[in-house]
């Protein structure tokens, strides 16, 4: 297959993925604000505030996700872009070779780099973080902590610990692990050779 066309092609998927980026975000804002609005005008159980903690969290997966599958292509396209040998290029076949590599953390990256994960990644969390006080509060002024409540609560605690430790996991694989620039050339390396 044609250089070039690979490299447009796993281009125009970055792009595609940072789309997804925007609207994932996007759709976990509104969804959280139309949630927050309605029980604003209603007097409705504080049930509803998990919603938005259900949102943000899958939200927050997925965007983060997306940017570990940005890093590894954008990682191939740079190879591609300072290839002097006659390597041929193969984006699927190297891509499951690349996956089944064993990821190695090699050097650090400036977290400024990954500045636009960090204010997404703790803006929904905050959000989310928001939701689950706001549950606490109503629930609290409706004394609903029977058996019900409780589960609720637990699950929404679960829920933010979850989003909480998959940015964190994230953020360190993309500044100081197995996403950094360098390690992700280093395996597109490795991968290339077979």
């Amino acid at each position: 297959m044609d250089k070039d066309i690979i490299y447009n092609t796993v281009r125009q998927e970055i792009l595609e993925q940072k789309k997804c980026q925007f609207q994932m975000l996007g759709l976990a804002l509104t969804f959280s604000a139309g949630i927050f609005a309605f029980i604003g005008t209603k007097d409705i159980s504080s049930f509803f505030f998990m919603a938005p903690v259900v949102m943000n969290v899958l939200a927050l997966s997925i965007i983060l996700d997306k940017a570990t599958s940005i890093q590894r292509m954008v990682g191939y396209l740079q190879l591609m872009e300072n290839d002097v040998a006659k390597t041929i290029f193969k984006w699927e076949y190297h891509l499951d070779i690349f996956r089944g590599l064993k990821a190695v953390s090699a050097g650090t990256e400036n977290w400024r780099k990954h500045r636009y994960i960090t204010k997404i990644s703790l803006m929904l969390l905050a959000l989310s973080l928001a939701a689950a006080i706001l549950f606490v509060i109503k629930a609290e002024l409706y004394a609903a902590y029977d058996t019900l409540g409780i589960t609720v609560l637990g699950f929404i605690i679960f829920l933010l610990s979850f989003g909480i430790y998959t940015f964190l996991k994230t953020w360190h694989q993309l500044v100081k692990g197995e996403y950094t620039s360098k390690s992700v050339r280093l395996r597109w390396e490795e991968a290339m050779k077979y």
